[in-house]
């Protein structure tokens, strides 16, 4: 586990004069933004047993951490549907045995799963994460990776910031397009799975 206070020699030599409270919290606040927007940060939830008729499920995240999006899901092996809220239909509630067999939430802690299934199925989900407002830092692996992208995006915060000694208005826009370059750099690692292949393009026919 790496605390925030480790990003620090990225970030400070940048904003001299800045609190280190106030430089962890932009890391903390730019951590956010970087995993909500690259989706790097995945994991499967733990397993969740179906009971009968049963709909709503609690999900266990891990502490301090907060969903961003289901990625995807199966039912005793078999991939099923991850939804939005918005793809269901208007009378989902009164005819949910008329849907194909998903998953979905409306509150990032509960998984509905439709229609009701017999008891005793595993469903198992993947989701990426994101820290939470309490988090206080993260995996060491992903410091390993990211700390850099990260530190970017707090500098970028930080020298927003009006009226204050590290205060430069022309910085902060060079480091945020230094920030979101990293963003897409690391979402076109990620579609790519972090190999040289390039992602097939769907072939046209007409």
């Amino acid at each position: 586990m790496k605390t925030w206070d480790q990003f620090l020699r990225d970030v400070l030599p940048h904003v001299p004069g800045c609190p280190e409270p106030v430089a962890e919290h932009a890391v903390l606040r730019a951590a956010q933004e970087f995993f909500e927007t690259t989706r790097v940060w995945k994991l499967w939830i733990p397993d969740i047993t179906t009971v009968a008729e049963g709909t709503e499920y609690a999900m266990f995240l891990e502490p301090k951490s907060t969903l961003v999006r289901l990625e995807r899901a199966t039912l005793d092996g078999r991939p099923i549907r991850v939804r939005t809220v918005d793809e269901l239909p208007d009378d989902w509630t009164t005819y949910p045995q008329t849907l194909a067999t998903g998953v979905h939430t409306s509150d990032r802690k509960t998984l509905t799963l439709l229609p009701a299934q017999a008891a005793g199925a595993v469903l198992k989900v993947e989701a990426s994460m994101k820290p939470s407002n309490a988090a206080t830092g993260v995996a060491d692996d992903i410091f390993e990776q990211y700390v850099e992208r990260i530190a970017a995006g707090a500098i970028a915060s930080l020298k927003a910031h009006d009226g204050k000694t590290y205060s430069d208005s022309v910085g902060a826009a060079a480091w945020r397009t230094t920030f979101e370059g990293h963003m897409g750099v690391t979402e076109l690692q990620r579609h790519r799975g972090y190999s040289a292949a390039r992602p097939r393009r769907p072939v046209k026919t007409f």
